[in-house]
């Protein structure tokens, strides 16, 4: 699923692969680790959270964080792909990007979403009134509230001094809830944007 280069940090998703789970990367990276103990020298990859049993019926769910503080990014693939992903995947420090371009020119897209921080648990003891309690207990969320308003709400390109940032607004059109500074390829700030580049994404209802 991944390689993992220890002395620039950097864990490249392997060719022609189109659906990764983290929790693969994050077994490769263990199994990296093993493979000899130089490099268990370099600073650690992952972290993890979550995974414990709230009641007979409710497990919390997991989560990987991409220690990018200790200098940890991904890249994707040398080539045009979309990659979807699945589970719940973390920058340790948010303000700190976590994705590298690839060397290339190439076009690549890494899409997916995993709103859902808890599981229910197998067993023929869960009742509809379970599944009730168990879908409002995810959905009041706050991990899931942010990520809904991340997909429908207002998304704007905005100039900030001499760098273009994405901005996504909260429920009000005004109060901003993200702000990513963009980049180039070579990981520079996109100071310019030509004419006719999409600007902005109004809110929506889905």
């Amino acid at each position: 699923m991944a390689t993992f280069d220890g002395e620039n940090l950097i864990i490249t998703l392997d060719s022609g692969i189109t659906q990764v789970d983290w929790i693969d990367i994050y077994s490769d990276w263990k199994d990296w680790m093993l493979t000899s103990p130089f490099n268990r020298g370099y600073p650690v990859a992952f972290s993890t959270s979550g995974g414990e049993e709230l009641s007979a019926v409710l497990e919390s769910g997991a989560y990987w964080f991409l220690r990018n503080d200790l200098g940890w990014r991904m890249r994707p693939p040398e080539e045009h792909i979309t990659i979807w992903v699945t589970g719940n995947l973390i920058p340790q420090d948010i303000t700190i990007d976590s994705f590298l371009p690839t060397i290339g020119a190439y076009t690549t897209q890494i899409l997916g979403l995993q709103p859902i921080t808890q599981t229910a648990l197998v067993g023929s003891g869960v009742t509809e009134q379970d599944k009730i309690d168990i879908a409002t207990a995810v959905w009041a969320d706050v991990d899931a509230e942010f990520l809904l308003k991340v997909i429908r709400n207002k998304k704007a390109l905005e100039k900030n001094g001499s760098v273009w940032e994405l901005i996504i607004y909260d429920d009000d059109d005004t109060t901003p809830i993200l702000t990513k500074a963009l980049k180039d390829k070579d990981v520079l700030n996109i100071a310019d944007l030509e004419t006719g580049t999409l600007a902005m994404e109004l809110a929506s209802s889905v």
